[in-house]
């Protein structure tokens, strides 16, 4: 189910229950969701995109057709907050952590950027031409893929606008649908400092955010906590959803959770092991294990050894 954007693949996994899985290279970036609560919408993050939260909103009012009540945002990273602009009139969750790190780290971001818009109208320019010669189709196809990434980026940062939460709460918050029940649920030092999910009990369905990626590296580099990360992903076990819908990747099952706790353990024991023997230079780092060898963002794995490594005490 396609036909709303460029952007994202619409999954439906429930009366009135929809995942918005990101299409591989968009500058989206980050999953997203929408639920019919009865009388009213709720959306599970924004995307990094104004223009595929723009697509988004449409799907909601074509497959739904109520008001968007509620907006949830799973943490702070631009791809799960930065189309938040379309949903203004809706009420911004998140925690009160999240917020503060929003309003402290995005406009001097969003400052940078800007300023390397020139540098970028180049880039495009130059790929753009590069395109026009380029005769090996594989070659082809990636470079039209990184064109359009580059231009919707350029759109974006030019009218982009960071809208803020306008409610923040503690552990949980509780909403009583006329057709669902939904649990928004907190859970702190895992991913980022503070991470939401949205759990539908009746409908057996979880939206983690990053708190789970599925075959896509997960980060911890923005102050994650490898240890702690693993019991919060022992907590959302015990949630018994049998559909998850992580930040990045496929929709799941449980199975990626344990997938995603190994993961973890296996970065806490290379780096002990990387400890032990008093290297921490780059050139014996250790190559991805073969089970994540086809993840996507390989590169993130490097990054994860090194946070480790340069943390005070090994998590």
């Amino acid at each position: 189910m396609n036909r709303f954007s460029k952007h994202f693949q619409l999954e439906k996994l429930s009366t009135g229950v929809y995942a918005a899985i990101v299409e591989t290279g968009s500058a989206a970036m980050g999953n997203a969701g929408f639920v019919d609560l009865g009388e009213e919408v709720l959306v599970f993050d924004t995307f990094n995109l104004p223009q595929a939260a723009q697509d988004l909103k449409k799907a909601v009012a074509q497959l739904i057709g109520k008001p968007i009540r509620y907006v949830v945002n799973n943490h702070w990273h631009g791809d799960h907050m930065r189309g938040n602009q379309l949903f203004d009139k809706a009420i911004i969750i998140a925690t009160e952590t999240t917020r503060s790190l929003m309003e402290a780290r995005h406009p001097e971001r969003i400052r940078k950027q800007r300023e390397m818009l020139p540098h970028l109208v180049v880039d495009i320019a130059s790929l753009a031409s590069k395109i026009e010669t380029e005769q090996d189709e594989a070659a082809l196809r990636q470079m039209i893929q990184q064109l359009a990434f580059l231009r919707d980026i350029e759109l974006a940062l030019l009218e982009l606008q960071i809208v803020l939460p306008t409610m923040v709460i503690g552990s949980s918050l509780t909403l009583f649908g006329s057709k669902r029940t939904a649990q928004i649920i907190a859970y702190e030092h895992g991913h980022t400092p503070s991470d939401l999910v949205l759990f539908l009990p009746e409908d057996g369905v979880v939206f983690t955010g990053d708190l789970l990626s599925i075959h896509n590296h997960p980060s911890l580099g923005d102050g994650g906590d490898a240890v702690h990360w693993i019991e919060l992903l022992s907590e959302l076990e015990r949630l018994r959803a049998s559909v998850i819908i992580p930040g990045h990747g496929p929709v799941g099952g449980t199975e990626a959770l344990y997938e995603a706790k190994q993961y973890l353990n296996d970065l806490l024991e290379l780096t002990a092991g990387i400890r032990a023997q008093k290297h921490t230079d780059v050139d014996i780092m250790p190559a991805v294990p073969l089970a994540y060898k086809d993840w996507q963002v390989e590169g993130v794995f490097q990054q994860n050894i090194r946070y480790l490594l340069e943390s005070r005490t090994l998590q």
